[in-house]
């Protein structure tokens, strides 16, 4: 993995790293777009390993040193917050940019934590949260388009559907995808949730 990303391009969505044991591929997926990337401090230590140029830390807890490379700090940004309004500080800082949206690394432990956070808070771009083998997208518009392999799984609240393509429902809000192609929800409502089970 490149040590730095030569530009930031803020037409694409940031980047937070709220784990210690990010997946390494999807990360590296994400990274090669240079994005703005921020880490929850808890875990920045755990992340020095993979040598990545980090642009912001949320700090939640402002008595605990940020222990840095040397090299990180001269550009580095911070925002201070305790640890249930920190994702809220964060989003409403990147918000004065135009980021185009953003991507969440978490796990399982943290997954409906955060996800309750985001319920909380009127989000200014779409957000996808990657835990484990779930994606879930807190999406603005009341239409979804992806292009999913056969035998795909969503979860999505069946009262929100006003319609679908190549879905089929299999009961308590979960839907599979019925070919190779792409599927199409719209809903009645937005913004809205699906989860995607990812293999």
């Amino acid at each position: 993995m490149s040590s730095h990303h030569i530009i930031r391009d803020e037409q694409e969505p940031a980047l937070l790293i709220a784990t210690d044991t990010p997946p390494i591929v999807l990360m590296e997926s994400l990274l090669e777009w240079s994005p703005s990337v921020w880490v929850m401090q808890p875990y920045v230590e755990a992340l020095e390993i993979f040598n990545f140029k980090i642009d912001g830390i949320i700090q939640l807890n402002k008595n605990k040193p940020l222990v840095m490379p040397d090299h990180q700090l001269p550009t580095l940004k911070t925002i201070q917050s305790d640890d249930e309004a920190g994702l809220t500080a964060f989003i409403k800082e990147i918000s004065k940019k135009d980021y185009t949206g953003l991507n969440i690394l978490s796990d399982s432990e943290q997954l409906e934590k955060t996800i309750i956070q985001l319920t909380k808070i009127t989000l200014p771009f779409p957000v996808n949260i990657y835990a484990d083998q779930v994606k879930v997208s807190f999406l603005l518009k009341n239409i979804y388009k992806k292009w999913l392999p056969k035998d795909s799984v969503l979860n999505l609240n069946k009262s929100l559907v006003e319609k679908t393509e190549n879905l089929e429902e299999m009961g308590n809000d979960k839907w599979k995808v019925k070919k190779d192609g792409l599927v199409i929800i719209k809903t009645i409502t937005s913004p809205f949730i699906i989860r995607e089970e990812l293999n």
